[in-house]
């Protein structure tokens, strides 16, 4: 598999839309994946900088081939999408034309057995984004108590089944550790009766507590705004309900004027909006899109632009 096929970038003719405003300027790529996104951005706009950020290093050396012809425009950092008020301040960046963050996993990491991502290659239990740091996804399911296995499926994986299944954990871990994703998907198997979504639910899950990632989001949203230039747009991706939520949650509240005036209820403080919606409601992919890559079905994109 070469680079250019480590990873299909969803909705790329919709974000090229979105941003197309943007001449010039810094543009962030927070999810770099094998740089899909990057080289369209980077091709589609000739005056703008761009800064790719990762926390898998396989992505990082993938994407680095795949932009080697704009490598005078690129910054290419292993780091997390979080960090980015830290790399804007550190490198000197200002404020941003265009931040793009599409979340979820590459093609590759879920192809990959030795990542531990997917149910339907049996690896060993892992789903770190960088192996370098955190706990694997091992740790969890054989140290967690039966109640925060639960907690963890039903807050994380959103699984109706959560408490049977972090049961059925707990009563396996007995006959020894579990090591694979392919144990644990036999077990989550006999309790949802070979449920697919289930198993997806589960892995689902334990990826996001693994990395942390439904913080790192929520920071992120938390800091763009203030790191955008008036004008710059901000656009998501995202695959499941949890991080949708997390996104139009925090669009909405940006978008919206606090405070009423003389009526501001007591310690309460008038703050104007800081952003506009673009998309009220998430744009999808084509079904021409869908055909060409099923695994884009479950995309939505939301944007905004700064005021």
């Amino acid at each position: 598999m070469g680079e250019n096929s480590y990873h299909i970038p969803v909705l790329v003719e919709e974000i090229m839309g979105y941003f197309s405003t943007v001449k010039n300027g810094v543009v962030v790529d927070g999810t770099l994946g094998g740089g899909g996104h990057s080289h369209a951005l980077l091709s589609h706009f000739p005056e703008i900088r761009l800064v790719g950020l990762d926390k898998d290093p396989a992505a990082i050396s993938a994407a680095r081939n795949r932009l080697e012809p704009f490598s005078s425009r690129a910054l290419l950092l292993n780091a997390g999408f979080e960090t980015l008020p830290a790399v804007a301040h550190d490198y000197n960046l200002g404020l941003f034309a265009g931040v793009l963050l599409d979340l979820g996993l590459s093609s590759r990491q879920i192809d990959d057995p030795s990542r531990g991502f997917s149910f339907s290659h049996s690896g060993p239990l892992d789903m770190r984004f960088n192996a370098a740091k955190d706990a694997p996804a091992y740790t969890v399911i054989n140290t967690f108590s039966e109640s925060e296995l639960h907690r963890l499926f039903r807050e994380l994986g959103e699984e109706p089944r959560s408490a049977a299944v972090a049961r059925a954990i707990v009563a396996a871990r007995t006959q020894g550790p579990i090591e694979t994703t392919g144990a644990l998907a036999a077990i989550v198997a006999g309790v949802c009766r070979g449920d697919i979504k289930a198993k997806a639910r589960i892995f689902q899950a334990l990826r996001i507590a693994v990395n942390g990632e439904l913080a790192a989001l929520s920071q992120t949203l938390e800091a763009v705004p203030q790191l955008l230039r008036p004008g710059g747009r901000f656009a998501v991706i995202s695959y499941h309900s949890l991080e949708d939520r997390l996104v139009k949650q925090a669009f909405v509240r940006l978008s919206e004027t606090t405070g009423h005036g003389s009526r501001l209820l007591p310690g309460e403080k008038h703050v104007p909006k800081t952003m506009e919606r673009l998309t009220r409601k998430p744009v999808r992919p084509s079904p021409a899109e869908e055909e060409r890559n099923p695994r884009a079905r479950s995309a939505r994109l939301r944007v905004a632009e700064k005021l």
